[in-house]
């Protein structure tokens, strides 16, 4: 089957976890040829909308991206929204990654995205934890991740609630599970 049929296939195998306007929208997409955008939409709203897809699904949205030269990001932002993610941390580092790449921050996608794959990687519990610190840290001092601001030309982007709303998390995921050991100071909650 072709991209552009495997990209439909995507569509309707996930068409009931994602609005009625990403789907109009990725339909459109499709109609227009323009798979690759249809299927980073796709995957983007399903991190978004905090789906669980089947890792059938992910192996899907990795072989289009591979065929069609799309980032690599567009299917790893998927894997932490499978059944078996392992963690909290993991998906909300994904989905914070992804925000920020859509608007414009790589820096901060790339780092974040970085932390994803770690997070998602089993681990002995010193690793782990020291995983853990380290997301911690991004909340501290000036230019941390809580001073972070999306805006363009226009004032403070749209996305910014939706910024705030996923370091907040973020910051409460990794202070809680590593709150057995004690506190640690900064940022987001503290």
């Amino acid at each position: 089957m072709d991209v552009l049929g495997r990209a439909r296939g995507l569509v309707v195998l996930v068409e009931d976890q994602l609005t009625r306007r990403d789907v109009d929208n990725a339909w459109d997409l499709l109609d227009a040829n323009e798979a690759g955008v249809a299927v980073e939409l796709v995957a983007t709203q399903l991190v978004e909308h905090g789906a669980t897809v089947e890792e059938e699904t992910v192996r899907l949205v990795r072989s289009l991206c591979e065929e069609m030269g799309l980032r690599d990001e567009v299917w790893r932002s998927l894997r932490g929204t499978t059944a078996d993610a392992p963690d909290g941390v993991a998906e909300t580092l994904r989905a914070l990654s992804s925000l920020l790449y859509r608007t414009g921050e790589p820096r901060w996608a790339a780092l974040l995205g970085s932390l994803a794959e770690e997070a998602a990687t089993p681990r002995p519990a010193d690793e782990r934890r020291q995983l853990l610190v380290t997301v911690i840290g991004l909340y501290r001092g000036m230019g941390g991740l809580d001073d972070l601001v999306l805006q363009d030309a226009s004032g403070v982007r749209t996305e910014q609630p939706a910024l705030d709303d996923l370091r907040r998390r973020l910051h409460e995921q990794a202070v809680r599970e590593r709150g057995a050991d004690g506190p640690v100071g900064g940022g987001a909650g503290s």
